[in-house]
């Protein structure tokens, strides 16, 4: 794998030199690379001067792929209406929870109350893509608690938390996500290649 420079604006030009210089120290020769696998940024994928198109002058045949994992972030990005509004209004509802220490307080005796594992994780989620699937999950588990939580002080959020069409969304959701995730996470470890994946 090849970093380019940290630079806040790198042109496909510049990555393309680094990644040459790399090639030049190590005496790799550009004939023998077959494929590679960018992620989407038009300095990368560009069809006159992307990084691509400018390994293709120096390997006229290697093949050129989108990154799986970048893939799956757009895919993450692009959900229908629906389910993006079920995402955000789950956001709602765990930030609401979340970024009032007397709410995360008062949300935490359930765990006391009733012996919830998940209700401290929860608290402590991120919500990037990567981590949305456990965050769902966690959500969908302790949706009565949460909708009885939200039931003063947002109504809105009450009610969506009280739809059975929002609750479906929400399980498709984690089932979405929880997949995504499984295959992130199986695209990682030491001694990753194309041929071991496939």
């Amino acid at each position: 794998m090849f970093c380019s420079p940290h630079t806040t604006r790198t042109t496909a030009k510049e990555v393309f030199n680094f990644v040459n210089k790399f090639f030049d120290e190590h005496n790799l020769k550009w004939k023998h690379v077959i494929g590679i696998c960018t992620g989407g940024a038009p300095a990368v994928l560009g069809c006159r001067s992307g990084f691509q198109t400018l390994v293709k002058e120096k390997s006229p045949d290697v093949a050129g792929t989108h990154c799986t994992i970048h893939r799956q972030a757009l895919m993450a990005k692009t959900l229908p209406d629906q389910l993006k509004n079920v995402l955000d209004d789950v956001v709602k509802a765990v930030n609401f929870i979340k970024t009032n220490a007397l709410n995360s307080r008062l949300f935490a005796e359930l765990r006391k109350e009733r012996d919830y594992e998940f209700v401290t994780a929860l608290l402590h989620s991120h919500g990037r893509w990567l981590s949305k699937g456990k965050l769902l999950k966690r959500v969908f588990i302790l949706r009565q608690e949460m909708k009885n939580f939200l039931q003063g002080p947002k109504p809105e959020l009450y009610q969506k938390f009280s739809n059975d069409c929002f609750l479906m969304c929400l399980l498709f959701l984690v089932d979405i996500f929880e997949s995504v995730n499984f295959v992130n996470l199986a695209l990682q470890g030491k001694e990753a290649n194309l041929i071991h994946f496939f």
